[in-house]
């Protein structure tokens, strides 16, 4: 049924062709459909005694390829897989109900469906007209395959449905010639392909590996701060994350193990580096990759040679390309030299499964709730829309969480955060801490966010993050997560059990005291798997929920906060007799009086420091007309303030 959809989805557009002129089943045509011969095919892919033609028809080109395999059948979609690995000028992108788009780059154009929507693409073979998915149809030795935009097709046959006639045959005239020969090319990857990133930093870059038997490459992303990384220290960062790969020495050896399968280069003379494509030194400790550079250790015996040189009469290559399809290194198999890095899977599973972790509202080892929440809205829709959320308020994600009411929450939106304070400071206690809790009302629709702590209210540090959840395909709004491919991120569990958070996980975290924790910050997972706008792990997956979700309970919805391990503040320390802060609200200019000389540094709900001023003893005042109206956070001395500015 959902292939007869597709195909009357995509026939829609000949809709506006027919126009009042459908009043009969079939249009007469004396046009033949295009066609091309084995014979007349430049450029073949794949391997087999059997083949058949693929073309493609634009609204004024039609190209073909031919497809070798052994069998008796070969689905369309293996075939366009294949030569896209393989013809890097040629790309698709697919959705549910199909293919979306295809694309073709002549190096100076690219071609690509003509009215710019999608799902209007038509499928036949050997010039009948199919309704299955490209997934679906399978073809022989022989077949000739055409995938066409609908635009440029002439209608032979229709049906009548629903008062409207929607074409159900039709012909291309196009002439189609044969794609030539790619001219040869560096293989490479795009950082949105990339599954796994290793490292840490606000840089990327990406390192591929190239070897002979079989001939393979493989990709990671590799994170960094700084300029640059070297190119020791970027393999350095693979090894430790995932244990599939090693290497010995400067590179005289490197191998990647999956499962029984193991490929490796034995020596360091059959090894050249190339950064962007261009050769680069011989040295990996002095080839530093700089941000968005991609980079390829590859094996000599696989390499087309580009440039050599001659010594002692034996010639040696200086310069060479490899061709190889690079595939991005799938992270859910891997696990970490390094234990205390968490990449791989699966986690505990969803609440009554064994070894899950998910902390009840009504456990008696809550002692304690959040206090105040103050939360910034993010938009119902990222990437069209700025109206935020509005669903609940701040007081709901305070107090208690019902075991069984999943409406009193505040929702986040897009992007939005929530900052929660308690009746005292957070320590690190044995086992979880603190436990984050949503309304999701199923084990399996579950809305996420990343969790950050803070012991001052400015600087704060997230916990390490892990989404394995595929990113083929985006989760629609009311779609499911397993929660076995999630770890770190709150939301895991269905109402009334929160997802549970170990301050142990961040002891060697610079700028916090773990066991002096005063703040705890959320932040929406923007579910989406375009890069744009999607959110990313801790090693740089992209993480797929539930998107869009464009109502005004949009993402993470907030239920509370419930804490394990709570010192009561101090109240000594705690006063303020020696500061006044006041007007607050505040609307033109903040007084401060001190009697002591010291710093004042105002922050916004993010964090970010607005300005900083010094106050000296007595009447100090602060120009705030410039800032937006909102609440503000002023770190004075030892103690902090929150400030709410209205305009």
């Amino acid at each position: 049924m959902k292939h007869i959809l597709t195909l009357l989805l995509g026939l829609l557009t000949f809709v506006v062709l027919l126009g009042q002129n459908a009043t009969a089943s079939t249009t007469n045509t004396t046009d033949d459909d295009a066609s091309i011969t084995p014979d007349e095919i430049l450029f073949w892919v794949g391997n087999g005694t059997h083949s058949v033609i693929f073309t493609t028809v634009w609204a004024d080109s039609a190209l073909a390829w031919g497809y070798r395999f052994d069998g008796d059948s070969v689905s369309i979609q293996q075939i366009m897989d294949d030569i896209a690995a393989n013809d890097y000028r040629f790309q698709y992108t697919a959705s549910n109900w199909g293919i979306a788009d295809i694309f073709f780059d002549t190096g100076f154009d690219t071609l690509s469906l003509s009215n710019g929507n999608n799902n209007y693409w038509w499928l036949n073979v050997n010039h009948i007209s199919s309704n299955l998915g490209y997934d679906a149809q399978m073809v022989g030795d022989g077949d000739i395959i055409k995938i066409a935009d609908s635009e440029v097709g002439i209608v032979t046959d229709s049906a009548e449905y629903g008062g409207f006639y929607y074409p159900t045959a039709a012909i291309w005239t196009t002439p189609i010639y044969p794609v030539s020969i790619p001219p040869l090319h560096d293989a490479t990857i795009s950082a949105s392909r990339i599954q796994f990133w290793v490292g840490s930093g606000q840089n990327r870059s990406i390192l591929i590996l190239s070897w002979a038997q079989p001939d393979t490459a493989l990709a990671w992303g590799v994170q960094f701060d700084g300029e640059s990384i070297s190119l020791t220290d970027a393999l350095d960062s693979i090894k430790r994350y995932d244990y599939r790969f090693s290497y010995e020495g400067n590179i005289t050896d490197f191998h990647f193990t999956n499962g029984d399968d193991t490929i490796g280069v034995v020596s360091a003379f059959n090894i050249m580096f190339n950064v962007n494509g261009i050769t680069a030194s011989d040295m990996a400790s002095s080839t530093y990759l700089h941000p968005d550079d991609v980079a390829k250790v590859g094996d000599m015996a696989s390499m087309i040679t580009t440039d050599s040189m001659e010594w002692a009469g034996v010639y040696y290559a200086t310069a060479g390309i490899w061709t190889t399809p690079v595939h991005a290194v799938n992270p859910t198999d891997s696990t970490s030299h390094d234990t205390s890095i968490v990449v791989h899977g699966p986690f505990c599973g969803k609440v009554g499964t064994p070894n899950c972790n998910a902390i009840a509202a009504d456990s008696s080892a809550v002692v304690a709730w959040a206090t105040t929440c103050v939360v910034h809205r993010g938009p119902i829709d990222i990437a069209r829309t700025t109206i935020p959320a509005s669903y609940g308020n701040d007081t709901m994600a305070t107090g208690p969480v019902s075991m069984t009411n999943n409406i009193n929450v505040v929702s986040l939106g897009d992007g939005g955060s929530a900052v929660l304070t308690f009746g005292g400071e957070i320590y690190n206690g044995n086992g979880p801490d603190f436990a984050v809790y949503e309304n999701s009302f199923d084990d399996d629709f579950l809305e996420l966010a990343f969790v950050e702590v803070s012991s001052d209210g400015i600087h704060y540090v997230r916990f390490p993050s892990t989404s394995l959840t595929q990113t083929e395909t985006q989760i629609d709004g009311f779609g499911i997560i397993d929660p076995t491919m999630i770890n770190n991120l709150a939301g895991k569990y269905r109402m009334g059990y929160g997802t549970p958070f170990d301050l142990e996980a961040l002891r060697d975290s610079a700028n916090i005291d773990i066991n002096h924790i005063s703040h705890i910050r959320l932040i929406d997972v923007v579910g989406t798997i375009d890069s744009t706008y999607g959110s990313r792990d801790a090693y740089g997956h992209i993480i797929n929920d539930p998107y869009p979700t464009d109502f005004n309970s949009c993402g993470f919805d907030l239920a509370g906060v419930g804490v394990m391990h709570i010192n009561a503040l101090d109240i000594k320390n705690a006063t303020t007799h020696d500061i006044a802060i006041y007007p607050n609200p505040v609307t033109n200019v903040l007084n401060i009086t001190t009697t002591t000389q010291t710093e004042a540094s105002l922050y916004d709900i993010q964090g970010k420091k607005m300005l900083t001023q010094t106050m000296t003893t007595g009447l100090n005042q602060i120009d705030i007309q410039h800032l937006k109206a909102g609440i503000y956070l002023l770190h004075i001395g030892q103690q902090n303030h929150k400030i709410l500015v209205q305009h």
